[in-house]
């Protein structure tokens, strides 16, 4: 375990996570959360935009149960776009 702060400095090519310090990794998980927040509130603005806010709110992840899922899409995985 090497505890860096951060990454600057020399290439280190069997660099791992452990080899961060716990202040490192706090810091790259915030900065990541913000990104999904952006991209979510980027998403939905696009969906809202495209269709309209109803259409956005129903197809909003987090918004959507397991069961709406599958009944929506047949797939687990995600819900259906509505079609053009």
């Amino acid at each position: 375990m090497r505890d860096l702060k951060d990454y600057s400095g020399p290439f280190i090519p069997d660099l791992k996570r452990s080899d961060f310090s716990k202040e490192a990794l706090v810091r790259a998980w915030e900065a990541t959360s913000r990104c999904f927040v952006m991209i979510d509130g980027l998403w939905y603005t696009l969906i809202k935009e495209k269709y309209d806010e109803a259409t956005a709110g129903k197809l909003d992840p987090r918004d959507l149960g397991e069961d709406d899922l599958e009944r929506d899409s047949g797939d687990p995985g995600g819900a259906e776009y509505p079609r053009e």
